[in-house]
Order: structure tokens, then sequence, then C-alpha cells
């Protein structure tokens, strides 16, 4: 009989090592992310599993299953991380557009530059993950629960607990097949050797598309694409798994190990604590992310590809699906600047759904914005609205102040230095440099809003976080387009991914109307 963890005491590794990871990981890991990733997987990870283990007087090779393989498992098992990161991937994606979260959030900054940061950025994901936490995971837990339980739960539990230690929300649904894999191929054979190779497959095509995209390398960008491609990689696993099986037989079942019994609590309750620990991490990232705690301010963006004049016309359609109106628009490069004109014209109309009303007595508007073009800085910005009944409100950037005239009143705010303004957002932002994650934040200016304390309409500046949600496909009048969509408080705006020429969005919604690309 060979030894192994009793599951309370693997249970209790994982814990311990859940809490490194929290407590001491995620600290070395914002130094240096490499370096800080293989520390975290040798001394985190791996090394508790090898010290309870000699803690307890267990043979390391027993321990940790350290037995040999054949080559032609080892093969298949390398082949089926390359497919399995592919429809994994595929999965991430599919979450990561029905829930606005990216899979994993990096910082740009963090992630390496250089020729020699690169190759360590593969060490510490291909080389030393796959070989850490299978030392862990596939080592001491699911030797204790084999030698335990049925073949099943022996799989499942070790699987989730691998799931939820990745601290991830919309990335779980895509690792929880990956790792109920792993645990499966490491029952089959016996051998963490078999999962460490699947494991690295996976893992170095992940570092590798990284760092091609890192490089500038369109094939990442291509291959995200395509979701034909994607959607292979689960084909094609499930071939090299049926062949996996004929060349691995089932294995013999351990023999019952003999144990005082233990009640469900004592045997469980490192578990129940790691779930809390989950549950509180993840809600706090959660909730840092919408609410734009952890919120880029540091807004770039990028010189637009802009060599001739580019027009673009839109219909507008209220939100209840009327067509009200028409809004065209022209971007035009101008040297060190360049400009946009658009002339707007809406019919009157009045709705309403549910508790929500929508009014306009109709209007014809003119908004002219110039920007410089190395840095996207807002130079000039005039926006004139003109109601059918011969009302005239204007707003006009004066100085560094906004100076906001309607038939009642006029008034001037002072602008901070960086701003988005109503209208001129949706161009602006189409430019954004979003290598700092998917989450900004920046001063806002509503040209006219209800305040409650003055009892009246004014301009008014307020923090707005900026979401890039994901891929939308939308088939609009001017045909149909792949986008990236962004909101920004309650407005949105969608950007055809394949066309960078102009800074334009091809829909984009204000709240009251919606914008749809005609030509």
């Amino acid at each position: 009989m060979k030894k192994s963890l009793s599951i309370p005491s693997a249970n209790l590794l994982f814990l311990v090592t859940m809490l490194l990871v929290i407590f001491v990981g995620s600290i070395v890991q914002v130094l240096h992310l490499s370096w800080g990733l293989i520390a975290t997987e040798v001394f985190l990870i791996a090394l508790p599993a090898i010290l309870f283990l000699r803690a307890r007087k267990i043979p390391l090779k027993e321990g940790l299953r350290l037995n040999r393989i054949s080559l032609l498992v080892a093969v298949i098992s390398l082949l089926l991380g390359i497919s399995t990161y592919l429809f994994s991937v595929l999965i991430e994606l599919v979450m990561a557009n029905l829930s606005g979260l990216p899979s994993v959030d990096l910082s740009q900054s963090a992630l390496p530059q250089s020729t020699f940061q690169y190759a360590l950025y593969f060490v510490a994901i291909a080389i030393s993950a796959p070989i850490c936490e299978e030392l862990l995971f596939r080592g001491p837990i699911q030797t204790a629960y084999e030698q335990r339980k049925s073949a099943a739960f022996a799989i499942a539990i070790p699987a989730l607990m691998f799931a939820f230690y990745h601290f991830r929300l919309s990335g779980l649904p895509g690792l929880l097949p990956v790792a109920f894999l792993f645990g499966y191929v490491a029952w089959r054979s016996r051998s963490i050797y078999s999962t460490m190779l699947l494991h690295f497959g996976m893992n170095a095509s992940s570092a590798v598309i990284t760092i091609l995209a890192l490089s500038g390398n369109k094939f990442p960008n291509a291959l995200f694409s395509n979701y034909w491609i994607l959607g292979s990689g689960l084909a094609v696993t499930l071939v090299l798994l049926f062949i996996f099986i004929r060349l691995q037989p089932k294995p013999e079942p351990y023999e019952a190990v003999e144990e005082p019994p233990v009640k469900w609590f004592k045997k469980y309750w490192a578990l129940i604590v790691a779930g809390i620990l989950y549950a509180v991490v993840v809600g706090l990232t959660l909730y840092a992310q919408l609410t734009g705690a952890t919120a880029s301010t540091n807004l770039t963006y990028t010189r637009p590809e802009l060599t001739a004049p580019v027009e673009s016309r839109y219909q507008s359609v209220n939100h209840a699906g009327d067509v009200v109106g028409e809004m065209n628009c022209v971007v035009t490069p101008q040297g060190e600047t360049f400009n946009l004109v658009c002339d707007s014209e809406v019919k009157a109309f009045e709705i309403k759904i549910g508790n929500s009303m929508w009014k306009d007595e109709g209007h014809t508007g003119k908004l002219n914005v110039t920007w410089q073009t190395s840095t996207n800085d807002l130079l000039d910005y005039s926006y004139v609205m003109t109601s059918e009944k011969g009302g005239v409100m204007s707003a006009l950037l004066e100085d560094g102040n906004l100076v906001y005239t309607t038939p009642y009143d006029e008034h001037s705010t002072a602008l901070p230095e960086e701003f988005l303004i109503d209208f001129e957002w949706p161009w602006k932002v189409s430019s954004l440099d979003n290598n700092s994650g998917l989450f900004y934040k920046s001063p806002y200016v509503y040209l006219n809003r209800w305040d409650n304390d003055a009892k009246k309409n004014v301009t008014l500046i307020q923090d707005e976080l900026i979401h890039i949600t994901g891929e939308e496909t939308l088939n609009l009048p001017a045909g149909e387009f792949k986008t990236i969509k962004v909101t920004l408080g309650n407005q949105t705006a969608w950007y055809d991914v394949d066309d960078a020429s102009a800074p334009r969005p091809v829909q984009f919604d204000d709240g009251m109307l919606i914008y749809s690309l005609m030509k």
C-alpha cells in the first residue's frame, strides 16, 4: 500500500498554499510579474507540498506520483494541452463578452517588453506553473482523494480546488473543463508527468500567443477572431482523449485505506474556509472593477490613421425604435490638428416605456470639435442646438472654461485639464489606448444636467467609469460590423474592429437617441 496524505491534511495543504499565494504571492507579482510568478510557484506552491510529504515521512516519488509514462502518452498529453487551450480560449471570450469582465485583468505595464523579459515570462507561465501546480494538485492532493474515494469524487474535488485556486470569475467557466481534464488524465495515468505535459501544452500556447501579441504580430488577433478554429480545439481534444484512453489502460483501484473515522466538518473545514476566501477575493475584485476603484485614470490615445476626410451618415432612432432624424459628420485631417463637424436634425417625439419617458420638441444641432493630432487633446469645442420653437442653446470652449447659454441663462464653468464632454466623447474614445486594462475613469462634462440644490439645469462635471466590455456583432443600415463595445455612464458606443481609418463610432447611444451608421 502506497502512502499518501490523509484528506484533512491534503485540504489543509491546499488552504495553506492558497493563503500564501493571496498574502505573499500577490505582493511579489506586483513587484515583478514574471519573477513574482516563478517565486510564487516554486516557494509558495511546490515547496509546501514537498514539506508536507516530508513531515509525514511519505516518499516523494509516491506522494508526488513521479511515475514513468510512455513516449506516445507523453506526446498525446502535450498535444492535448495545445488543443484544450483553443477551446478554453473560446469559452473565455464568450464569457468576457457576456459579462464585460476580463478573464485575467493585467496591466500592460506589468507585461514583458523585451526579448529577455519574453523569455522570462515564458519560463514563468509555461514551465514553472505546470511543474509546480501539478506537484501540488495532481500530486499529494489528488492522491489523497484517489486512495479513499471513488474515481469520480477523486477527480472532481481536486479539479474544483484547482479551478477556484486561480480566483477567476468570468474566466472560471473556461478553466473548469480544463481542471477536470487534468484530473482525469492524472487518474488514468497515475502520473503527474502526463498532466505536466498537458499543462505545459496549454500554458506554452498561451505564453507564445501573448508574446506574439506584445511584439506586434497580427496572428493572435486573427486567431481570436476565428471562432471556428477555436471551436475545432474541442473536436481535436476529444479525438486525442480517445487515443489517450486506448493507449493508457484503466488503473487498478487502490487498496482500501483503514483510518479512524473523521467527522465531515473536521475533514472538509479547510475547503469551507478556502471557499469563503474565494468569495471574498473575487467579490472585492468585482466590486473594485464595477465601481472604478481600480480603473486607470491615465487615458492615453493613439494617433488616428487619418489621411483624407471621412464622411459618416447616421440615422437617429428613439428608444421605441422609431427613426426620428439623421446626423451627418465629417472628420477632416488638418496637419497638426483634425476636426469633426456634425449636423443633426431630430423630429419631435414623446414616448413612455414603463416608468421612463423620453421627449424632444424637435431640434437641429451643430457640433464642431478640433483635436491635436499627436495627443488627441481637445483644442476647440462648440455645440449649438436650435429647437423647432426657436430657442437656442450653445456651449462654447473659451480659455479653459465652458460657456453655456440658453434663452434664460448663461454661466461659465471651469474645466479640468483632462476631460471628456457630451457629444465629443464617442469620437475621442475610439482612439483610446486600452493597454492599461478594460476599466478607466475620467472627468466627464455634462452640458445640461438637473441640479437638485440649484433647482435648475447646470453644467455638471463628475467622474465617470469607461468600460470596454467586449466584442459584439451589429447589423446596421450600413451593413454588418464586428465591434468593440464601450460604455461611459449610461451611454454606449460601438467601434468597428476592422477599421482604424478614422476616429468614429459605428453606433452610439447617448441616453436619448441611438445613432446608427447608414454609410
